[in-house]
């Protein structure tokens, strides 16, 4: 006879609910069966949140879920459910914003005990099921929505302040907002950047911007040169344990580097170095090697253990992959090269990891940069240029022993919103590099999201893909990021078909997330999920930009695109908004801060008029984006204004009539008579 219910997660496609798909625990997923099972039995749920690159997870599912004797407990006591939380941000952010309230502070693994009806009364990240009521729902429904807002006042002397407040914070020796842990912060770091350039434009206080301009480069800069980037494969890892970047919690997450890398690649704009360019090109080469599907699409993440063997024996361990014992690498290397490497990275017998509390990493090197160019080849008595190609090769060789081990687990979910991200850096880095790969992956990745994650009848995305199925109603951040990232592609390459996407899903958007009434965005559409007990505002960012933050932005260029008052309306909405929140906390949001940004510095529309592969379009397109990031509409056919119109408003009035690559500039409420001269393109651009 068959047991009343059994771990259900083997049925998934999620990687974390198959890690847990063979615990004694009678797992459910979160749905309709696991809710309607606790009502029937009168039980409470647990509800246990997690990600499959997640450590601790790992620690608390061999230390308890695998237990027996703790899985009879918790199948007598309660309903079991499990949660990926990439799969369902929506869901993870009402709890752990619950377990906050409850506890003071949350993480994960999380968690949260519920009524049967999917109420929070306990949570944590292990303890028992004691009853705790309070008005949980009410605290996070009351703190869901934007605070209202004041005068519009000076929105210059906000970002003025808004500088100021982040110095308060900023740690000076190796840049970043904290001692240790260290997360990179993409979202504040595109903030500081769009501050440094409102001083070049004397739009704010030129202290403030050179401020913020300081604070953004050094941080970029500490971040490049430390442990918590690849220095062999490339990319980011997920945060540093110590204040000096040194020692990354080792897990490589997509949104990360899709987000570093355009920030780094913005960041060469005020940088007269090589080196954002050069971080920026590592990341983009790891994200296609390692994450990338072939044929499009891009993976979710690497986890940080592996194990330390080479024949996968043993017990995984925090960074093996990546740590080297310095005999390893003189083995490795003839003499003096290896003399090189250990000192520019600092390699040592005895490890280089100083703050070891568990002697983890004893012997064990991370790679960073210990030393500089310059003083390693002063130290060897060689050139910069001699020193430098030393080093290339000795990482060539090293990265080529470290495929030989084992690799680190990967999670093959391709998620919709991490994958518009990964759209975004991958155009940019086309729009710097040139590099026709970095747009192929871009155009082949919105292909496979179009083919698999898409519903062109009802014009809806799903969340997640795999292992050939598609699953999940999209969220706000899939829509918008996805959104997002069409623009930066159509910027790229000049397909209106990615344009004309775009602002369908706009539309899409607009209608199932945004609340006019209230001007606010919602993470998930009203009939999302019978199960959540709230609709949550997404206005924070954080490691990921918020909905609302990403809107602003999304919204105000397609703004200058199309010209549609309707857009405008909404940025003019969102920002009102967020004014007064912006002025209390201004590090809860900085990305609606860039947005403000964007608001001060006016816009201009521009049309060119031409076939994309013209040598003269290209020299148009290059003089319209000469020292700022200026979308472009690019009308090369009648075919073209058919597919857009009637999105796109008053665009036949852009078609040259002697057939010439021309460029039309309206700006300040001034539309200018056509050129075809890139110099006089630029002269009337503001």
């Amino acid at each position: 006879m068959e047991a009343p219910y059994q771990n259900k997660l083997i049925h998934e496609k999620s990687p974390y609910l198959l890690q847990h798909a063979h615990n004694p625990v009678d797992w459910q997923a979160w749905g309709d069966d696991a809710f309607a099972r606790a009502v029937a039995e009168d039980k409470p749920v647990l509800l246990s949140i997690g990600y499959s690159t997640c450590h601790w997870c790992h620690v608390m599912a061999d230390e308890s879920f695998s237990d027996p004797t703790v899985a009879e407990i918790m199948n007598r006591a309660f309903v079991n459910i499990k949660l990926d939380r990439e799969e369902r941000p929506d869901i993870d952010h009402i709890y752990i914003s619950a377990v906050s309230v409850l506890n003071g502070s949350a993480g994960w693994p999380l968690n949260a005990f519920l009524t049967p009806a999917g109420r929070p009364f306990y949570g944590g990240t292990y303890f028992p099921p004691v009853g705790r009521t309070g008005g949980v729902g009410q605290h996070l429904s009351a703190g869901g929505g934007p605070e209202k807002s004041a005068a519009e006042g000076n929105d210059a002397e906000l970002i003025k302040e808004a500088v100021e407040a982040l110095a308060e914070h900023y740690e000076k020796s190796y840049g970043g907002f904290s001692r240790a842990p260290k997360f990179p912060m993409p979202p504040t770091l595109v903030f500081l950047l769009a501050a440094a350039r409102l001083g070049r434009l004397n739009i704010i206080d030129p202290r403030a911007s050179r401020t913020a301009r300081e604070m953004a480069r050094q941080t970029l800069k500490s971040m490049a040169d430390g442990g918590i980037v690849d220095h062999l494969g490339g990319g980011f890892h997920r945060y540093s344990t110590d204040e000096r970047w040194h020692l990354p919690h080792f897990e490589k997450m997509l949104y990360d580097n899709a987000q570093l890398a355009a920030v780094y690649l913005d960041a060469q704009e005020l940088v007269a170095e090589s080196w954002p360019a050069e971080t920026a090109r590592h990341i983009l080469d790891y994200m296609k090697r390692d994450l990338m599907r072939p044929g499009g699409g891009f993976y979710s993440a690497e986890d940080a253990d592996s194990y330390p063997d080479q024949d996968g024996s043993g017990h995984k361990r925090e960074g093996a992959f990546y740590g080297w014992r310095l005999a390893a690498v003189q083995a490795l290397l003839p003499g003096q090269e290896a003399d090189i490497l250990a000192f520019y990275y600092d390699l040592r017998p005895e490890g280089n990891v100083r703050q070891d509390p568990l002697g983890e990493f004893q012997g064990i090197n991370v790679l960073y940069h210990g030393r500089t160019l310059a003083e390693t080849a002063t130290r060897f008595n060689l050139s910069e240029e001699a020193v430098g190609k030393i080093l290339e090769h000795g990482r060539d060789v090293m990265l080529e022993a470290r495929i030989r081990r084992p690799r680190p687990h990967l999670d093959d979910k391709i998620l919709t919103a991490w994958n518009g991200l990964a759209i975004s850096a991958l155009s940019k880095g086309f729009m710097r590099f040139g590099r026709i790969d970095d747009l192929d992956a871009a155009r082949d990745t919105a292909a496979f999201i179009h083919d698999h994650l898409y519903d062109p009848v009802v014009g809806g995305l799903k969340r997640r893909w795999r292992d050939g199925e598609s699953g999940i109603d999209g969220l706000a951040e899939d829509y918008i990021y996805l959104i997002q990232g069409l623009l930066d592609l159509y910027q790229a390459g000049f397909d209106s078909r990615h344009l004309a996407w775009a602002l369908d899903l706009a539309g899409q958007f607009y209608r199932r997330f945004y609340d006019e009434k209230e001007g606010v965005c919602f993470t998930v559409s009203a009939d999302h999920d019978p199960h959540l007990f709230f609709r949550p505002v997404d206005d924070t960012d954080n490691v990921l930009p918020s909905v609302t933050s990403t809107a602003a932005l999304v919204f105000q260029r397609l703004a200058r695109l199309t010209e549609d008052d309707g857009y405008g309306r909404l940025v003019e909405r969102l920002l009102d908004n967020a004014r007064h929140g912006l002025t209390r906390r201004p590090g809860a949001a900085p990305l609606m801060l860039a947005a403000l940004a964007g608001h001060l510095t006016g816009h201009a529309r521009i049309v060119i008029y031409g076939a994309p592969e013209d040598p003269s379009v290209h020299e148009l397109i290059a003089a319209a984006r000469s020292g700022a990031d200026r979308d472009i509409l690019l009308i090369d056919s009648p075919a073209t204004i058919d597919r857009l119109e009637p999105k796109i408003l008053d665009v036949l009035s852009y078609v040259s009539v002697d057939d010439r690559p021309t460029a039309y500039v309206c700006a300040d409420g001034t539309c200018h008579p056509p050129v075809g001269d890139p110099e006089a393109l630029r002269r009337l651009l503001p």
